[in-house]
């Protein structure tokens, strides 16, 4: 599932029909080639990036990561947003 801009994958989840955040699913959907398919990654993809709302996609002008999807090593949480990104979630 993806998010709108500065949703949590919390929220996202609850508005794909009440769905749950599987927070233990991260690592399937925290890949540059999952990312491709759900959002146009203009500028490319990243990985490595640290924050607790990676995998993302950069919706909003944020210099230097603009429509940029980004991975990272560090586990996610699905209650993380960020006010320029599209997270994307493992719901169920």
């Amino acid at each position: 599932v993806t998010g709108q801009v500065g949703h949590s994958c919390r929220d996202a989840c609850k508005a794909e029909g009440n769905k749950e955040c599987l927070s233990d699913h991260f690592e399937y959907v925290n890949l540059c080639s999952v990312l491709y398919e759900y959002f146009d990654c203009e500028s490319g993809c990243m990985g490595g990036v640290v924050g607790e709302d990676v995998p993302n996609y950069v919706a909003k002008n944020k210099p230097g990561l603009y429509q940029k999807c980004l991975t990272s090593n560090a586990q996610p949480t699905c209650l993380a947003s960020h006010p320029t990104t599209r997270r994307i979630c493992p719901c169920a």
